[in-house]
């Protein structure tokens, strides 16, 4: 047997394997302070028991015996039998005679002293003949033996528990002698509360208006899953040995509560993280919040890894964070501020064709049509080049929904931007699942003030999905009512950032083609046509001046953007389409950007009237 000051020399390893020579049961993730509490406590129980055992190791041989009686129902019981003792015979005394007396009436029937009696004990016994050795109470297994009650702000919990332990939100506190309780209030995550989340050490203050809040009183308990998250006992030892590594992803919510972190794709995989309902309760989080954190690596039969402690939540850190305000309670405006997508250093036709014709600003609803044999990468990797390259706090998300297998890790080595994407043999499912998860993902970028860039290469292909992923019997117009929503997540928000969508759809005569230009036409503010009979013209940019439009371009445009605007409408209102693409195209070949074109617009209009005359 050992002391305390031996067993505190020894390791955790070393510990677990005297107690499991000497019959000591430990429990998993046990500290070692525990692990010696628990095999000194367990050393007199073993003494004892021994004693017991050493004591009842011959068992006690038992006979039944059954007795009748013509008045009672046999019974069976159980007699010991003991050894007989052989006595020596002793002579029969001597018989006196006694007087006869009167034998008394027997007034009530009395009890038969032969008639054995039944004992549980004895039957038992006699079923399971075993020692009996006294049993060790139950123990919570989850529970480490040996700890001390716990005391928290909500009274103390009854029976064995765990020591209160010195970190919070998953990981270590910063104060270990942090004596204020944490507590959170239930608060929607709708609400726009706008306040810092409590660290470890203090206690929430509530806003003056108390707008979201249920009535809370200091006596009245918070709900429990509002309740001081005490954490696993081995996370700590866990960060202090580096048994972790560091993880991030998108997350996504079952209905069941829980969630998974994509790492390469919004698409479930192996390489997902796993994050408990509590964690996203605790930290108000939401589907498309890129979260970063310690994570565990698979032990044993996890099918995924999981997050241990969160450092940050969309790039911010969690001490620092606010709750945010849901996406749909800010107030949505119209375009204000200029998309400006052409520059020096990217001079394409198309991008000057978009500034100048069909402006686009930041939250526009953009719908681009295009011939249905043309390439519509070239232009993605041309706005993904001009977004990248503009600016730092402006997010460029890219949905290939119904891509080609090849033409995924094609695109994804010529732009810079994130892509989320689902191939043609996928499930219905999972394209519609992309869709989704990238709105969500521009909505919880613009709710911290950035602005997101929401590309969606085929617009057809995500409406075919909807689609086919419609119930029995539904019209195509509810089948379609989820696209609408996702597109609706383009707008300009007061409060916040904004979420700006470019979608590409490819003309045709087919029914559904029209169906869908039919229901999301009406809902674009911000229409881009290349013509499919320019194109079959020869023109290598079929850029339609008549039917392209930005709805109120006028608070996009400059002062000098406008002025060019009016002068090359004079100038065209006697030419074909055809006449004025070829005559733009040849200023853009003269000029590296708009700015250029109109200082030089007058000279050369003059130079045209005198070639005229």
């Amino acid at each position: 047997m050992q002391d305390r000051e031996e067993l505190q020399k020894m390791t955790v390893a070393q510990l677990r394997k005297y107690s499991k020579e000497q019959g000591i049961t430990l429990q998993t993730n046990m500290p070692k302070a525990t692990i010696i509490e628990t095999i000194i406590k367990s050393q007199p129980e073993r003494k004892e028991a021994a004693s017991v055992i050493s004591q009842a190791s011959r068992p006690v041989r038992q006979a039944l015996i059954i007795s009748d009686d013509s008045d009672d129902v046999p019974v069976m019981t159980v007699k010991e039998r003991h050894p007989q003792v052989v006595k020596p015979p002793v002579a029969p005394p001597a018989v006196e005679p006694k007087p006869a007396t009167p034998v008394a009436p027997i007034a009530s029937p009395v009890a038969k002293t032969n008639k054995p009696t039944f004992s549980l004990k004895g039957a038992r016994a006699w079923h399971n003949p075993r020692p009996f050795v006294p049993q060790q109470p139950p123990t919570n297994k989850f529970v480490p033996p040996g700890a001390q009650t716990i005391k928290t702000a909500y009274g103390t919990e009854e029976g064995s528990a765990r020591p209160v332990p010195t970190f919070s939100r998953f990981g270590p506190d910063a104060s270990e002698n942090s004596s204020t309780p944490n507590i959170l209030y239930s608060t929607p995550v709708s609400v726009p509360t706008g306040f810092n989340l409590p660290s470890a050490n203090e206690t929430p203050v509530m806003p003056a208006n108390k707008v979201g809040f249920t009535d809370f009183e200091e006596n009245t308990p918070a709900p429990n899953y509002f309740r001081k998250t005490e954490g696993n006992l081995s996370i700590p030892e866990m960060l202090a040995s580096g048994d972790v590594e560091e993880g991030a992803g998108v997350l996504e919510i079952t209905p069941e509560g829980h969630g998974f972190l994509h790492v390469n794709n919004c698409l479930s995989g192996s390489n997902d993280i796993y994050m408990s309902n509590a964690q996203i309760r605790r930290f108000f989080l939401q589907n498309g919040d890129y979260v970063e954190g310690k994570v565990r690596p698979q032990q044993g039969m996890d099918r995924f890894r999981a997050m241990l402690y969160i450092n940050s939540v969309n790039g911010v850190l969690v001490d620092e964070r606010k709750i945010p305000t849901d996406f749909h309670q800010l107030t949505a405006q119209y375009p204000t501020k200029k998309l400006r997508l052409s520059s020096r250093e990217n001079p394409e036709h198309l991008l000057r064709f978009i500034d100048l014709f069909a402006p686009i600003g930041f939250g526009q609803r953009a719908l681009v049509e295009l011939p249905g044999k043309y390439e519509v990468n070239t232009i993605v990797q041309q706005l993904d080049k001009s977004l990248s390259d503009r600016d730092d706090e402006l997010t460029p998300l890219i949905v290939l929904a119904g891509e080609k297998p090849e033409e995924v890790p094609e695109i994804k080595e010529k732009i810079k931007s994130n892509v989320f994407y689902a191939t043609f043999d996928a499930p219905f499912e999972q394209t519609v699942c992309v869709g989704e998860m990238a709105a969500e993902r521009a909505k919880r970028l613009a709710e911290s003030g950035k602005n997101v860039v929401l590309i969606i290469k085929d617009i057809s292909a995500l409406s075919r999905a909807y689609l086919a992923n419609a119930a029995p019997g539904m019209t195509s117009y509810g089948a379609l009512q989820p696209l609408k929503q996702l597109l609706g997540v383009a707008r300009n928000l007061k409060e916040g950032g904004s979420v700006t969508i470019i979608g590409f759809i490819r003309a045709g005569n087919s029914k559904i083609t029209k169906k869908i230009l039919g229901e999301i036409k009406p809902l674009v503010n911000c229409n881009i046509v290349l013509d499919t009979e320019l194109y079959e013209k020869g023109f290598e940019l079929p850029f339609s001046i008549e039917k392209s439009f930005t709805y109120r371009n006028e608070t996009l445009l400059t002062g000098g953007e406008k002025d060019l605007l009016g002068k090359l409408t004079t100038l065209f209102s006697n030419k074909t389409e055809e006449e004025a693409l070829a005559l733009l195209n040849s200023m853009f070949e003269k000029t590296d950007t708009n700015r250029e074109l109109t200082s030089r617009f007058d000279t050369w209009l003059e130079l045209m009237g005198e070639e005229k005359q």
